[in-house]
């Protein structure tokens, strides 16, 4: 059944729900049975009756009509027989006659207390045939348009649930073989709120029942989402209420309330994907109390009825729609005898059914659950990007001040989420999860992580209930992270588990480095410095090692010594006021590593660290580049033959071309450049010596754009920073 939602009284509507808490396994006292059978069927057939005592509404919802009766029916023989004669004033439920027993409504508050195929209108279809009246008269009047539209709706019902996913027919105990509908004003009048029913009419052996189905008459009251019509809205009602009718011709008995309600809320977005109104009618309470059992139902609420988001998760992201049908058919032929299964028995939850559906697909429920969760944090759902599909209730975890404790505890498929919170946006860190949960328990423990809006899951490993996962590049590859906690045991209850969070290491975002420039040996400056970036640790902590890698293009292949220091002076350039970390030399541009370090850093504590290189290094290496050579006896064979070579052109021209000054100056034109280059090929020869370049030619050219760079603390938190904010100098070495 599915209850209603009222503009005039809030809540009056959203959906059935039951009188009693129903857990996996757990069976209603003798006394509370027939209380809460009374009770719940008084509410809505004697309006001022016994049920005045009962609040109005329970939880905000109206509780379920069809569940209500259908609770009757199941329970009748266990009744006292002062409460058999109580609701005998209202519901007659015959002995068992000719295979066949007779449940008939003497006074129901329903549709066929005030219409009836004798004195009203009828109109067929192929599968159906719809009761209504269409008197001025009447309260319940309804047009010939809207029953034409509920023809429809009925038959691409039938067509979907039976035709395409074979689902076995209805059954009805009138001759022509039509099911009936009843159309009444439910909302305002006889159903007091109701959105509509499935009545069941005759009971037959193997615990199949007849039924049909009441709508209201126009729905009129009913306040939808504003982007569904009235014609949607009578569209998901009745695939819900159609299928109720045809889980009656499988089994009535034996299902469970969440069972029966979630699958039928399920029918609704199946038949008509487009409609969507589970989302929110049923969904968000579901997603505010993920920490209930997953096959919960109680009438007080509409958990049970959301807890579809759960079947809607097997169908689309690990089986199919015909997972559900064949959970329909094992419920047929395997609890034929109620004794056959625990779940057999109405009060017991079907998990063990759906786990051997699981397993046969290659999977199992406790794999199924950990994963359903981490769907239900992404919305990794066909419905998942509406604007109204709503997000699961977390709590937060803020990891600045330090250690994070978390104690908590569980029922069976049930979870916790947890979102992992840093409030500054200019830091590294690496919180390392830590996990201790009861060895009666079974846990699965997911991380989430966002990585540039694409979700990102680790699964914690787990050994005897506990684990630990360090998160390494938070705040770097990605800035929020959920951490889902489940306890996929299918049984055991209130089970305890412990979540602690350590901050870890903490690097704030490098500084810029010093831009392009042209630093000159002669001047004096020792070191270059390539970057700076600070280091602050939350824990008592030595650095332990700095990895740098090179992605840019640079001199590889040489001979170039690095420095690391601490700045102690707080210039941010490295000089002799700093104190020096570590040198390593001989290594090219791709690789640095300082391992081995002895610096140690206390909590709260926040250094500056300073990467730079040699420039006397590094001229020393190109003098051995052979350009040109400043060797003095080297020097003096270049300027002697420069001097003979100048010598003999001048004569040579003279004697060709005269001793007419222009004469001599074409030679000189044609001549010397021919001379430079005699020189230079010369000079090249010998080696050694140290480098001459023209001031505005530089010489060398260290390009320093590192890819990442690595640092470790000696308690083995490591924290990558990333090299897109961090692009090196261009520094060019001039003698």
């Amino acid at each position: 059944m599915r209850p209603s939602k009222n503009t005039i009284v809030t809540a009056l509507i959203i959906s059935a729900v039951t009188v009693f808490a129903l857990y996996a396994g757990i069976t209603v006292a003798r006394a509370d049975l027939d209380s809460d059978v009374l009770d719940n069927y008084l509410y809505y057939v004697a309006p001022g009756g016994k049920s005045a005592a009962r609040p109005a509404l329970v939880g905000g919802v109206r509780l379920d009509p069809t569940l209500a009766e259908l609770n009757v029916v199941r329970n009748w023989d266990n009744l006292r027989q002062s409460t058999r004669d109580t609701l005998s004033r209202y519901i007659e439920v015959g002995d068992w006659r000719n295979g066949a027993r007779s449940v008939n409504s003497v006074q129901s508050n329903g549709c066929t207390e005030v219409i009836s195929e004798s004195d009203d209108e009828t109109m067929d279809s192929t599968h159906f045939r719809v009761v209504y009246t269409t008197s001025l008269l009447s309260s319940h009047r309804t047009t010939t348009a809207f029953v034409q539209s509920l023809l429809s709706i009925a038959e691409y019902s039938w067509n979907y649930e039976v035709t395409t996913l074979g689902l076995p027919e209805p059954v009805t105990s009138h001759t022509d073989g039509k099911s009936r509908i009843y159309v009444c004003d439910l909302l305002g009048g006889t159903g007091g709120g109701i959105l509509g029913r499935t009545w069941t009419e005759t009971l037959y052996p193997d615990y199949i029942a007849a039924t049909y189905i009441e709508v209201d008459n126009d729905y009129s009251n009913v306040n939808t989402y504003p982007t569904t019509s009235t014609e949607e809205f009578v569209s998901v009602i009745f695939a819900h209420e159609f299928f109720h009718s045809i889980q009656f011709a499988i089994n009535y008995q034996a299902p469970t309330y969440w069972l029966l309600e979630s699958n039928a809320v399920w029918m609704e977005d199946e038949v008509y994907p487009d409609v969507d109104d589970y989302v929110y009618q049923y969904l968000g309470a579901r997603y505010q109390n993920m920490d209930v059992s997953i096959d919960y139902f109680s009438f007080s609420d509409v958990l049970g009825y959301g807890a579809s988001i759960f079947f809607r998760d097997i169908t689309e992201n690990v089986s199919n729609p015909q997972f559900v049908v064949d959970l329909w058919a094992q419920m047929k032929t395997e609890c034929l005898n109620l004794s056959n299964h625990a779940w057999c028995d109405q009060n017991t939850s079907e998990i063990p059914l759906v786990d051997s559906l699981l397993v046969a697909d290659g999977t199992d429920v406790e794999t199924v659950y950990r994963d359903f969760n981490i769907a239900n944090y992404t919305k990794d759902y066909v419905d998942g990007s509406l604007s109204y599909f709503p997000d699961v209730t977390t709590k937060t975890l803020d990891v600045s001040s330090g250690t994070v404790t978390e104690t908590d505890k569980l029922d069976h498929l049930a979870a916790k989420f947890y979102e992992i919170e840093y409030p500054s946006g200019d830091v590294t860190i690496k919180p390392t999860v830590k996990f201790s949960g009861s060895t009666s328990a079974d846990w699965r423990v997911s991380v989430v992580k966002d990585v540039g809006g694409t979700p990102v899951t680790s699964n914690l490993s787990l050994s005897n209930g506990a684990g630990e996962l360090a998160l390494s590049g938070f705040g770097s590859t990605y800035n929020s992270a959920a951490l889902i906690v489940n306890n996929v045991h299918t049984t055991a209850d209130d089970q305890s588990f412990t979540l602690t969070l350590d901050e870890g290491a903490e690097i704030e975002t490098p500084v810029s480095p010093p831009p392009q420039r042209t630093v000159s040996a002669s001047s004096g400056a020792s070191f270059v410095t390539a970057h700076s970036m600070n280091l602050k640790t939350n824990i008592d902590a030595g650095l332990k090692s700095i990895s740098y890698s090179n992605t840019g293009q640079g001199q590889t292949g040489v001979g170039i010594t690095w420095n690391l220091y601490i700045d102690s002076n707080g210039d941010g350039l490295v000089d002799s006021g700093d104190t020096a970390l570590a040198q390593v030399s001989g290594v090219d541009l791709t690789t640095i590593t300082f391992s081995g370090l002895s610096a140690s850093f206390t909590s709260g504590e926040e250094k500056t660290l300073l990467l730079g290189f040699d420039i006397g290094a590094q001229v020393a290496r190109t003098q051995s580049a052979g350009f040109v050579s400043t060797d003095s006896s080297k020097s003096a064979v270049a300027l002697t033959t420069v001097a003979g070579a100048l010598a003999a052109f001048l004569l040579l021209g003279m004697f060709f071309f005269g001793a007419e000054p222009v004469r001599i100056a074409k030679t000189v034109f044609i001549i010397i450049p021919a001379l430079v280059a005699v020189t230079y090929i010369a000079g090249c020869g010998g080696g050694g010596g140290t480098t001459v370049a023209a001031p505005t030619e530089p010489q060398v050219r260290i390009a320093a754009e590192p890819g990442n760079i690595t640092l470790e603390t000696s308690t083995g938190d490591s924290v990558l920073i990333s090299g897109s904010t961090i692009t090196g100098p261009a520094i060019y070495v001039n003698e």
